[in-house]
């Protein structure tokens, strides 16, 4: 082989492995995701867990619960007046025949209350509240009265008072209650209440 074909030779080789080397050093362009930008509308925002119910109506059992839970209130204090008003009367030194009347008083109006007290909550409303007061405020002024005075007084306020509880029950509590045995125990105290009242004009009429 001539120098000529020689030289021409090796140039070839060395072009073709240059050529070769470029290839293998060049990256392979890969295809890049560009990510799509998120639309914000499609995304619905997570409810608040703390957001308000809005519109809801009580109940009709739930309204039923609370107006015997105040027919019980007022009963309640009813009942918690005259067993009050009986233990100052037997503090007073009252004659024989209104110590055993107030005797009666704290006996069956405390057994009442305990039972009125099994059928459920007593109200403690505004209405519930003012008659309390007010039980407290006529025990007071009449607590001031000693002797025949207090006795007389003691008597007409037992007239009184079990007027108005008749009054009460009939046109208000009777009505207001809703659950049978609430009903029952209102009807059964009226009786109470009424034999209170005879009882309570014979002493006054002696």
């Amino acid at each position: 082989m001539s120098n000529r074909s020689l030289i021409l030779s090796t140039s070839l080789a060395l072009a073709l492995v240059g050529t070769a080397c470029d290839r293998r050093d060049t990256p392979v362009d890969e295809p890049t995701t560009t990510p799509s930008p998120s639309n914000e509308a499609d995304i619905a925002p997570a409810p608040d867990p703390t957001a308000a119910v809005q519109g809801d109506a009580p109940t009709a059992t739930t309204a039923a619960t609370t107006d015997d839970s105040l027919a019980l209130g007022l009963l309640g204090a009813i009942n918690q007046h005259e067993i009050d008003a009986a233990q100052q009367a037997k503090s007073k030194q009252v004659s024989a025949p209104v110590l055993a009347y107030a005797n009666m008083m704290e006996q069956q109006h405390g057994e009442n209350l305990a039972r009125t007290r099994q059928l459920g909550t007593l109200a403690s409303t505004p209405e519930v509240q003012s008659m309390q007061e007010k039980s407290k405020s006529d025990l007071a002024e009449l607590g001031k009265r000693s002797g025949k005075e207090y006795e007389t007084a003691y008597v007409d306020a037992m007239v009184k008072g079990h007027t108005e509880a008749l009054a009460l029950i009939d046109g208000r509590l009777l009505s207001l209650a809703s659950a049978g045995p609430v009903k029952d125990h209102l009807t059964e105290t009226r009786g109470h209440v009424a034999t209170h009242l005879e009882e309570a004009k014979k002493l006054q009429a002696r």
